[in-house]
């Protein structure tokens, strides 16, 4: 995976993305209904939520937490539409991945929190809004998966990912 800068943090960036669209996998889309809504209610309070560890090569393990903002989501926010969009994320990154194709991201904060710039547009009952994927790498107890919701109409042809 290319990334637009070429600097790496302590984990490799490539490896971080491929486990957060596991957890993300894992935790949300796999189980079944009711333990997947179960999870959704505990990420809906804001808080970062142990889902994981990640081994590095030196043998020890990074926990990854995974949080959710959706304060700029626009609608009603339900599990089944949310899983629509999570699944649509991890594809669309997977196939990304897959393809070896760029993956350019936004960082902030002295790049150690970064977006991943692959939004999942929908649109429901006539109300698009687009999630997008976040690493932040701030947190000293391990690393925090953000689901992150935008208000679609801060991007610029957001109505070509919704179709």
């Amino acid at each position: 995976m290319n990334t637009t800068t070429e600097e790496e943090t302590f984990v490799d960036t490539r490896e971080l993305l491929e486990n957060a669209v596991k957890v993300i996998y894992d935790y949300l889309i796999a189980p079944n209904k009711n333990e997947a809504k179960k999870r959704f209610r505990t990420l809906l309070n804001a808080e970062p939520q142990l889902v994981a560890e990640m081994p590095m090569e030196n043998g020890e393990k990074i926990d990854l937490f995974l949080q959710l903002d959706y304060s700029e989501f626009q609608g009603p926010f339900i599990y089944r539409n949310f899983k629509k969009y999570l699944a649509q994320l991890v594809g669309i990154i997977s196939q990304t991945m897959e393809r070896k194709e760029t993956i350019s991201t936004r960082k902030e904060r002295e790049e150690q929190r970064f977006i991943i710039n692959i939004p999942a547009v929908l649109e429901f009952d006539s109300q698009m809004n687009v999630l997008m994927l976040g690493i932040n790498l701030q947190d000293p107890a391990g690393v925090i998966i953000e689901l992150l919701f935008f208000e679609p109409t801060q991007f610029q042809d957001v109505d070509k990912f919704s179709k």
